[in-house]
């Protein structure tokens, strides 16, 4: 009967939806009784099973028997409901043993606490607006969440419970936000414990990151205008939102550092779909959540480690705007691990990971397009520049290396005032000009401030649409190689030296290959005149350089990187036969 009736019930809520309202006062108690009816059969069959299995130790002849008995006949894993309609009065078939009949009992109770539980998921679902489940909510917590809270990460590890679909149906409208954290404080805490649960199927940890995304997003006006709260409701709604957050904000920090050891990871060129939408949804929530962070958080770091590798990823696996997302948690946690005044971690190791995290940083700005992504670059290079100044000290210069860097980064990535998204190309140039008429020969401006200039020049001197700024950029860069060779002109050995020969080796050395490999030609005209200068001038130095002075001659009219992209075709011609009658030469010479 009860099976019967919770069958009825989920087909009229399914088929008249709001319409069936005016009975859900009746169908609450009928449903809740059912649940605490099948809740107190689970518990007495779980005694009387732990009471025989008890005995059976005790009497090694019992056991042998009640095990001969069991394999006879082999009971169902999941219960026939059928069948128990058709024993009305009680009595199980003859023969089955007893562990068997408390097996088949056991079954059924949880069927009936299965289909009664998800009757319940669809009346919170249908967020009836005249009817309040709030007088209901202790009695729902006192038969249907606390007896199981306790193994609420355990039960969810293969696939989501009806317990885990009703605590996602509390997010289907911020009125119901507060039955996730008023009745039990321990509901929330449990809820999130499902993401570190051994084995936990991506299916599972989605829903949950859907329950948390749910009170990250909160918007009171979004509450007011789609979910008609009143306006002191939305604010106290808000309120609500924020202690919740705020309470559990390191729980959230370390169980997500879990999350993406095990999947993060899994995001790959053979992982699936599925992995990357999960690692992306995951840095969405973590950039909400980095605005209530706090110097007590402890697992920033660790979190950085694993977010930054995401910046490198082609966009086909992490899209610019997921990429946008782990900048905005890296602007929060930053200062977290390396601020003097905010982080514990030792100051040494503090140089360290300034030094890392500031090559991650300008390596993004060679390959971030989107406006918001830059200017959030921007801003963390600014950050990253006053932390520098502060691990200084007193003693610091007046401005930092890293502080004139950032202020240059800035100007270079202007945008208008006026326009939105409009590129500001008077601050824009007149940056250009201030970097290749003044800064780059200053002493002060030294290896450590040209890492991020060297990605932006990279970065704007592919602009195929403004030449101004494409020229600009490939004359920023040749100022860089004028500078490196006048370095190792003056002491080959030098600290100077050595840091822009490693920032010639890994930064504009690998560009200039993947430009004149990949780009349109304009591009490529550019990155050949830059190569071209790096040979004259540093060819001597630089292993990779040294078999190329054989083609930079005086005469322009044999130069092979005059004549290779020449307007004039009949030209590049002659310069692939030069080419390739010195490879034939060098060839046999060997």
């Amino acid at each position: 009967a009860q099976v019967s009736f919770l069958h009825l019930f989920s087909e009229m809520v399914r088929n008249l939806g709001n319409k069936s309202t005016p009975v859900f006062h009746e169908a609450l108690t009928v449903i809740l009784s059912s649940i605490a009816w099948a809740q107190r059969q689970l518990d007495i069959v779980n005694d009387e099973l732990e009471t025989l299995a008890t005995k059976q130790a005790d009497d090694p002849a019992s056991n042998s028997n009640a095990e001969a008995d069991s394999d006879d006949e082999s009971v169902a894993d999941d219960f026939q409901l059928a069948d128990d309609e058709d024993n009305d009065n009680g009595e199980m078939p003859v023969g089955i043993s007893a562990r068997g009949e408390l097996e088949q009992r056991k079954s059924a109770a949880r069927a009936i606490r299965q289909l009664a539980t998800k009757c319940l998921t669809q009346m919170f679902t249908l967020v009836a607006p005249s009817f309040s489940f709030t007088p209901y909510m202790p009695c729902v917590y006192e038969v249907v969440v606390d007896p199981r809270i306790d193994n609420l990460a355990s039960e969810n590890t293969q696939s989501s419970s009806a317990l885990l679909l009703l605590l996602r149906s509390w997010t289907v409208t911020p009125a119901y936000f507060a039955y996730l954290t008023e009745y039990n404080p321990l509901t929330f805490p449990m809820l999130l414990d499902i993401l570190v649960a051994p084995k936990v199927q991506p299916a599972v940890v989605f829903l949950v990151l859907v329950i948390v995304q749910a009170f990250l997003d909160y918007d009171p006006e979004i509450a007011v205008q789609k979910h008609g709260l009143s306006e002191d409701s939305a604010q106290a709604c808000l309120e609500l939102v924020q202690t919740t957050i705020q309470s559990h904000v390191s729980r959230i920090l370390a169980h997500m550092r879990v999350c993406f050891s095990n999947a993060n990871l899994a995001v790959g060129a053979t992982a699936g779909q599925s992995s990357s939408s999960l690692v992306m949804h995951q840095i969405h929530i973590l950039s909400r959540v980095a605005e209530y962070a706090t110097k007590e958080t402890h697992d920033a770091q660790a979190l950085l480690d694993l977010l930054l590798p995401m910046l490198k990823r082609p966009n086909s696996l992490v899209p610019s705007r997921t990429k946008g997302d782990v900048l905005t948690i890296m602007l929060r946690f930053i200062p977290l691990v390396l601020s003097p005044v905010l982080s514990t971690t030792p100051h040494d190791e503090q140089r360290k990971l300034l030094a890392d995290y500031l090559a991650s940083i300008s390596d993004s700005f060679s390959r971030l397009r989107l406006d918001t992504a830059r200017v959030t670059l921007t801003s963390i290079l600014s950050l990253m520049a006053t932390i520098d100044r502060d691990l200084q000290g007193p003693e610091a210069p007046q401005p930092t290396p890293l502080e004139s860097a950032a202020r240059l980064v800035e100007e270079l990535n202007a945008y208008s005032t006026k326009k939105i998204g409009e590129p500001d190309y008077d601050r824009r140039l007149a940056a250009f000009a201030q970097l290749n008429e003044e800064l780059w020969s200053r002493p002060e401006f030294d290896a450590h401030a040209w890492i991020p200039v060297l990605h932006n020049l990279v970065y704007f001197a592919q602009d195929e649409e403004e030449m101004a700024i494409r020229s600009n950029a490939s004359f920023g860069l040749a100022r860089f190689v004028t500078r490196t060779a006048q370095a190792f002109t003056a002491d080959p050995q030098s600290d100077e030296s050595q840091a822009l020969g490693a920032s010639m080796r890994t930064i504009l050395l690998p560009s200039i290959k993947h430009m004149l490999a990949s780009r349109p030609e304009v591009v490529q005209v550019e990155f050949l005149g830059v190569l071209r200068k790096a040979v004259r001038e540093c060819g001597q130095f630089f292993a990779q350089l040294q078999d190329l002075l054989v083609l930079d001659t005086a005469d322009e009219e044999a130069n092979f990187f005059y004549n290779i992209l020449h307007i004039q075709t009949h030209r590049r011609t002659r310069a692939m036969r030069r080419f390739r009658d010195l490879v034939a030469k060098n060839v046999d010479a060997h």
